[in-house]
């Protein structure tokens, strides 16, 4: 997730001048909004707030409140916040949810293809999903896999057969362990 959404997540005080720079440029040079330059400290704030509009004010106070989170929390804490709130496609939320949603286990039991997969969804949940736009998601998950490869963190060997796993054919039922407390 860090690789694909924030590499500079440990770096920064959960804003990225760097990213919101980058933003600023596409977003004037397009005439509109394609990127919000926002850290993985900020997208959990607009997840905890319930995603509220995409405005310059709205962005302001979102830095407002992710400068007040990283005080009150580790990196660690804000990364599991977002992880745990982050839509993964149709109706499932939270990387635990969708990792037992879509390969039918928790997500340390993952391979590594599997987790690259995870880790993409969160970024265009509604446009792709493992059952929607599957060519998309191959490519996204398989240039998440060559970054990680390039940067020396994924061997040559590991990274060739990443390339070769499929995408999930069929979806898993979520466990109902207590429906009577629904």
């Amino acid at each position: 997730v860090l690789a694909y959404e924030d590499k500079r997540f440990v770096l920064h005080n959960g804003i990225d001048p760097i990213s919101l720079a980058r933003a600023l440029f596409q977003n004037i040079s397009s005439g509109r909004i394609v990127s919000g330059g926002s850290t993985i400290s900020m997208q959990a704030v607009r997840l905890l707030r319930k995603n509220p509009p995409r405005t310059l004010k709205e962005k302001l106070y979102e830095i407002l409140l992710t400068l007040r989170l990283e005080q009150g929390y580790t990196k660690w804490q804000i990364l599991c916040m977002y992880a745990s709130h982050a839509p993964f496609g149709g109706n499932v939320v939270g990387m635990r949810a969708a990792s037992v949603k879509y390969f039918g286990r928790q997500p340390e039991n993952l391979s590594l293809a599997e987790a690259a997969l995870l880790a993409v969804l969160p970024n265009a949940p509604s446009l792709i999903f493992p059952g929607k736009n599957n060519h998309l998601l191959t490519k996204k998950r398989n240039k998440l896999l060559k970054k990680l490869h390039d940067s020396g963190l994924l061997a040559a060997d590991d990274y060739e057969l990443a390339l070769m796993e499929p995408l999930p054919r069929e979806m898993y039922s979520i466990p109902s362990e207590a429906p009577h407390l629904l």
